[in-house]
């Protein structure tokens, strides 16, 4: 409503956010796209959390050095509440559960790899 005021361009709006942030900015995506009221251009998603049904095997991990089962377990656990591990969540709470993907702006998803487990180092150069 106050873009102008703001100096800023509604025709080239871009969204952002990280893990849980990356999460709520799909959502915001597909939220934009289903009220249509304005259009966003550009999604940045780093290691977002999208999916609450832990079925992928990246989710099934477990020693990983950053990111657990259980901590993912915990994240959506803590996010859902009472709906945790039932069929009644909406996509705006995990994007996965999304049934249309089309329209949604281009997204550039930023993730670690599943090969840094708690067993493996990795050398740092000695500068």
């Amino acid at each position: 409503m106050h873009a102008g005021e703001l100096g800023i361009d509604p025709a080239r709006i871009g969204i952002g956010g990280v893990s849980a942030g990356a999460g709520l900015c799909s959502a915001l995506a597909l939220l934009v796209r289903d009220r249509g009221e304005l259009k966003v251009q550009f999604q940045l998603l780093d290691c977002p959390t999208l999916d609450d049904t832990q079925t992928t095997p990246s989710s099934q991990l477990n020693d990983l050095i950053v990111w657990t089962r259980s901590s993912d377990e915990f994240d959506w656990r803590s996010y859902l509440g009472d709906r945790y591990g039932t069929d009644d969540i909406p996509a705006y709470a995990a994007v996965a559960r999304a049934t249309d993907l089309s329209n949604l702006p281009p997204a550039y998803v930023s993730i670690g790899t599943a090969t840094a487990s708690a067993t493996q180092t990795s050398p740092i150069p000695a500068d």
